[in-house]
C-alpha cells in the first residue's frame, strides 16, 4: 500500500511570510511619508524654517532621483533574477515618488501638498493589492486610482469658459490609460491571460478569467471622463467618489472570490 504524500506547506508558509513582510514595509513607508508631509505642511510656511526645508527638498530630489535611476539600471541588469527584479522595482518606485514629491515642494511650495498626500497613499495601496489579490483586480485598481486622482485634479483646474491646456493634457492621459489597459487585456485574452512585452511574458490573469469586469470598469471611467468634460469641475469632483465606490464594489467581489 502506497503511503500518502504529506502536503508541502513549508514553501507556502514562507511565501505568505514574505508577503506579510512586504505589506508591513509598504505600510511603514506610507506612514513615514504622511508624517513627513505633515511636518512639511506645518513648518514650510514659517520664515524660520523655509530656507532649510527648501534646501532639504532640493537635495532629496537629487539623491532620490539618482537612486531611482541606479536601481532601474540594476533591475535591467538583473532582469533574469526574479527575486532581485521584484526587489528593485518597488524601491525604484519609492525613490521616484520621493524625488518627484521633493521637486514639487521645492519648486511650487505648498500648492502641490494635497496631491502629494494622494501620491504617498496610492502606490502603497496598489502594491498591497498586487501582493494579495488577483492580477485583474490589480489592473482595475490601477485604473481606478489613476482616474480618482485625475478627476480630483480636473475638479481643481477646469475653468468655466473653456477646457484649459492642463485639463486637456489630463484628459488625454486618462483616455490613453484606458486604451492601454483595454489593449493589454484584449491581447492577454487571446493568449491564455499572457501579455508579451519586449519578449518577456507577463501573466495578466488566469486563462479562464472573463475580462468583462475590466472592460466594464474601463467603459464606466471613459463615460465619466466624457461627462466631466461636458459638465465641468463639479461633476469631475463627484466622479472621484463614484470611482471610489466602483473600487469598493470590485474589492468586495474579489475578496469573496479569494475565499
Amino acid at each position: 500500500m502506497a503511503m500518502k504524500k504529506r502536503p508541502e506547506t513549508k514553501a507556502l508558509d514562507v511565501n505568505n511570510d514574505k508577503i506579510m513582510y512586504k505589506i508591513m514595509m509598504a505600510l511603514g513607508y506610507m506612514l513615514l511619508s504622511l508624517f513627513a508631509l505633515q511636518l512639511v505642511g506645518k513648518y514650510y510656511p514659517l520664515n524660520g524654517y523655509f530656507s532649510q526645508i527648501n534646501t532639504a527638498t532640493w537635495w532629496a530630489f537629487i539623491v532620490a532621483g539618482i537612486g531611482a535611476i541606479a536601481l532601474f539600471v540594476l533591475s535591467i541588469v538583473f532582469r533574469k533574477k526574479h527575486n532581485l527584479k521584484w526587489t528593485f522595482g518597488p524601491l525604484t518606485l519609492v525613490l521616484l515618488v520621493i524625488s518627484l514629491s521633493s521637486y514639487c515642494l521645492n519648486q511650487y511650495w505648498m500648492s502641490p501638498l494635497p496631491y502629494l498626500y494622494f501620491l504617498a497613499i496610492a502606490p502603497t495601496v496598489a502594491y498591497m493589492i498586487y501582493l494579495l489579490y488577483q492580477r485583474e483586480f490589480f489592473l482595475i485598481s490601477v485604473l481606478n486610482i489613476c482616474f480618482a486622482f485625475g478627476f480630483y485634479v480636473l475638479s481643481k483646474i477646469y475653468v468655466a469658459t473653456a477646457v484649459s491646456t492642463s485639463a486637456l493634457l489630463v484628459n488625454i492621459l486618462l483616455a490613453a490609460l484606458v486604451t492601454v489597459i483595454g489593449f493589454v487585456v484584449f491581447v492577454a485574452t487571446k493568449n491564455d491571460g499572457v501579455f508579451r512585452l519586449f519578449g518577456v511574458q507577463h501573466q495578466v490573469f488566469k486563462g479562464d478569467t472573463t475580462p468583462l469586469l475590466i472592460y466594464g470598469n474601463c467603459g464606466l471611467c471613459l463615460i465619466f471622463l466624457i461627462a466631466s468634460v461636458i459638465l465641468g469641475a463639479g461633476f469631475a469632483y463627484y466622479c472621484v467618489f463614484a470611482v471610489a465606490i466602483i473600487e469598493l464594489i470590485a474589492g468586495l467581489y474579489y475578496t469573496v472570490k479569494l475565499s
